[in-house]
């Protein structure tokens, strides 16, 4: 039985507030590797060094720490090793190792600090791999791939996917170049032989199409199962081809003798390693990778078998073929991991969403195009919470001194705990010089999802230019072991997420620093002697900006509702007011009143306010209660407990302490002014029992925070055909410009209009699609998260819901008095675009009305 492959192991009890990873006992420097004898040990240690930094390279750096094996060692006068270094070097693809590698001795271990890696330049690798397990035809050979070429070879999979239909790009994959016709069809003409002869000569050359191989040993099944694989990616992954085994370096037909192997055999090889390769479809075609072979006999002139050709067809392949999984690693919770083939795949060629707007809406605030390899898309509204803007409002650096923030919450804490201001200036009394910034937090770990730690009385971040990064933790109680781990599990956290939520490429690292409140005394000071990093993890003045950037993304980056739709994970930013609600102590308030007008975030701040409670209350999902107004937004929250109460709040007198949001971040400009309109009506035309002073004190206050342009119809006087051809031909408009259903809502003002209306837009829908093939998939408002069809639903149930593009059917309910609230409801479910539709009314002529038209 074959022993279980170790790997390299994370180190749970290290001091550093980082990853590290240790790989033991490890000969360094170039003298004394080169004189080991034993070159499967000398194998072993480099290929766990390698593991171990392909792994922090592809998580967000770390810490390599190897025991040194040879006495008198020293790095400055030995070095590492030309095969360590080589094997790294090869792990980066780039000229820059030293921005990647830096080495320090600490008695008898050697650290090896890791820098994430990030793209630099396009097309390069998203992550990094020791062997891609990729190969290709170069010439007459099969070249393996490294990771800078797989990624051009994936990014031309892609490309070809784009522009072309599987009928042409089946074409244009089985291909061959002009010159190379008469070899190919000679190698077919082989291939569909009955028998050869033993000497002959074949009439054709090796090219990038025929490979001949020989082999003669006994193991020759061995042989073919081992070298195999690598033909068939490479075949496969060029243009197709053909292996002839069997055939000597003159173009001979030898054979494989018939004593060393039998057709059944080989047949078995063949078929065993064809079916085993890993495969990637990096386009939406399903095809299996098509491997042919022939055993032909080979006859001497005189009628005796001598032996078997074998001859193995290869058709390309529209995706990746490889001749095993990637040799990649990844770092997960507390154990390295090898990357399986489809996810290596996903990651190398992720790339920012493809969202369908006519128009500019969102700004890229971070791309995966040249962030680290976990990092996701951030996204940004332009004209409401620009990166840069935001860092500036939050994090402000002044030009000498260290800046003491929020102001607030320190003047707070300052109050509430005596002798922490004193405690905080005389660990900042020596860097008066500097510049920096120190953000006070009631708890760190909570603002990055981690669970609240009682014994801490806040938490103070350092970032200053020409300093390591500090997280002060003050307690009350004595600097024990257990608070300076959770201390050091909070820095590396936060670490973590500079590079893996934040983007920061830059080298980074975050120390803790344990501080009892009333002793004016460092705890565990020892501790701070044992974690030390090279100068090069100083944040520099170029560079505070963009390290400010990523704890921006860190603390304001919320999921995008958009990401299911999509179908991947991208990241919207909140508004500085909505972060400050964030910022309550819910220690000492346990209700808080949030007041907004629709599009302004409510849902969204309210998703994370359950987060924030979750980590402070140390509670579970199911043990919070989320009212909502329908069941689909109760699905979209995906909590487990909702109730029908009839209202759960009390009066609006008594509602305390209250916030207000009063920026529309959600709606095109012309949209928003059409909610602005519909709620002056409702605040000056009082039909039900509703707080109209409050809400015409929010209406003063409500402003359209970007400058979105979209578009907004009203047609009036339609017959019920005149209505759903308006609705199909608008459909069939917006897919042909690049929308799809998952961007449009049909909205009708009750369950019963929409069950007529289902029936009659379904047909024609259909048939209106198919001469386009276009999906016409209709979905109800519980499964908008989920699916990819168009909605098609009433107002209230997709209400606290949103699209891109909305149709309204008939937004006039027969409850008069609450007409203006539902068209209020209606109107702003849409982002961009909206489509109001009503019904004839007598003695009434026909009319439309287009309040703005973007070009």
């Amino acid at each position: 039985m074959a022993l279980k492959e170790e790997h390299p192991s994370v180190d749970l009890n290290t001091n550093y507030a980082d990853v590290v990873v240790k790989v033991e006992k490890v000969t360094f420097g170039e003298k004394t590797r080169n004189k080991m004898h034993n070159t499967k040990l000398k194998r072993k240690q480099n290929g766990k060094i390698s593991q171990a930094a392909c792994a922090l390279l592809n998580s967000g750096g770390g810490l390599v720490e190897a025991e040194i094996e040879n006495e008198c060692y020293s790095y400055t006068k030995d070095g590492l090793g030309q095969d360590i270094g080589q094997s790294l070097t090869e792990l980066i693809s780039s000229k820059k190792f030293e921005n990647y590698f830096e080495y320090m001795q600490q008695n008898n271990k050697l650290f090896i600090f890791v820098k994430s890696w990030s793209s630099e330049v396009l097309p390069s690798p998203r992550i990094c791999s020791i062997r891609t397990g990729l190969y290709q035809r170069s010439g007459t050979s099969a070249e393996r791939t490294n990771s800078g070429m797989a990624a051009e070879f994936l990014e031309m999979k892609k490309a070809c996917d784009r522009r072309e239909s599987d009928e042409t790009k089946q074409r244009a994959e089985t291909s061959v170049l002009p010159e190379h016709w008469s070899i190919h069809d000679s190698a077919e003409d082989i291939f569909n032989a009955d028998h050869l002869t033993y000497g002959e000569k074949l009439n054709f050359t090796e090219s990038t199409h025929v490979e001949f191989k020989e082999f003669s040993s006994k193991n020759i099944l061995k042989h073919i199962e081992d070298n195999l694989p690598h033909y068939i990616s490479a075949f496969a992954n060029t243009q197709g081809g053909y292996l002839f085994i069997g055939v000597d370096d003159g173009r001979k037909v030898v054979g494989c003798s018939k004593e060393n192997v039998k057709t059944n055999e080989l047949c078995r090889v063949i078929e065993y390693v064809s079916k085993k390769l890993p495969i990637s479809h990096i386009c939406n075609s399903q095809a299996k990778l098509n491997v042919a072979h022939k055993i032909l006999p080979v006859w001497d002139n005189d009628g005796n078998l001598r032996g078997y050709l074998c001859a193995v067809k290869i058709k390309p392949f529209c995706g990746a073929v490889f001749s095993d999984n990637p040799d990649s690693w990844i770092l997960k919770s507390d154990r390295i991991e090898r990357l399986m083939t489809e996810d290596w795949t996903a990651m190398m060629v992720a790339t920012d969403p493809e969202i369908s707007n006519p128009v500019n809406v969102l700004k890229t605030e971070l791309s995966v195009s040249c962030g680290p390899p976990l990092t996701k898309t951030v996204y940004s509204n332009p004209g409401i919470t620009c990166l840069r803007d935001l860092q500036k409002s939050l994090f402000s650096v002044i030009s000498n001194g260290i800046t003491y923030t929020p102001e607030n919450l320190t003047k707070e804490l300052f109050s509430k705990y005596p002798g922490l201001e004193n405690l905080m200036n005389e660990q900042m009394e020596e860097l008066q010089a500097s510049q920096g910034l120190l953000i006070f937090s009631r708890s760190w770990a909570v603002d990055i999802g981690l669970p609240e730690n009682q014994q801490v009385v806040c938490d103070a971040l350092l970032i200053a230019a020409g300093k390591h990064p500090t997280l002060y933790t003050v307690t009350q109680k004595d600097c024990s072991a257990n608070m300076f781990e959770y201390a050091r599990q909070t820095a590396c956290a936060l670490k973590q997420k500079l590079v893996n939520v934040g983007g920061y490429t830059q080298r980074v690292c975050v120390i803790p620093h344990l501080l009892q409140l009333g002793t004016n005394e460092e705890g565990n000071t020892e501790l701070d002697l044992q974690v030390k990093y090279p100068g090069s993890y100083n944040v520099s003045h170029k560079d505070m900006p963009k390290l400010l950037d990523s704890l921006v993304i860190i603390l304001l980056g919320f999921r995008s509702f958009l990401s299911d739709s999509l179908g991947c994970e991208f990241f919207n930013l909140l508004t500085v007011k909505q972060y400050e609600l964030l910022r309550t102590d819910f220690h000492k308030i346990k209700k808080q009143f949030i007041y907004g007008l629709p599009g302004n975030g409510k849902t969204t701040v309210a998703l994370k306010i359950i987060e924030k409670i979750k980590n402070v209350s140390h509670c579970k999902s199911e043990d919070i209660l989320y009212l909502c107004e329908n069941q689909p937004l109760s699905e979209f929250v995906s909590l487990r407990t909702s109730h029908t109460f009839p209202c759960c709040l009390p009066h609006p007198s008594e509602q305390y302490p209250r916030e207000w949001l009063t920026k529309g971040v959600r709606n095109a400009t012309q949209i928003f002014d059409i909610m602005a309109q519909e709620m002056e009506k409702i605040v000056r035309h009082q039909q039900i029992d509703i707080p109209h002073q409050r809400l015409r004190m929010l209406l003063d206050e409500a402003e359209c925070a970007h400058p979105l342009p979209g578009v907004s119809k009203v047609e009036r006087n339609l017959e019920e055909d005149e209505i759903v051809t308006y609705v199909v031909e608008n459909c069939l408009q917006y897919f042909q410009n690049g929308y799809s259903g998952k961007d449009i809502a049909i909205l009708c003002s009750t369950v019963k209009e929409k069950d007529k209306y289902r029936h009659v837009l379904q047909p024609k829908m259909e048939n209106e699609m198919k001469n386009f093939k276009l999906d016409a998939d209709f979905t109800m408002a519980d499964f908008t998260m989920l699916g990819h069809g168009i909605v098609l639903d009433s107002i209230r149930r997709f209400s606290g819901l949103e699209r891109s593009i909305i149709f309204s059917i008939k937004p006039v309910p027969t409850q008069e008095e609450i007409s203006n609230n539902l068209l209020l409801c209606v109107v702003s479910r849409a982002n961009l675009q909206l489509h109001l539709l009503y019904g004839r009314v007598q003695s009434t002529k026909k009319l439309t009305v287009v309040h703005s038209q973007t070009d």
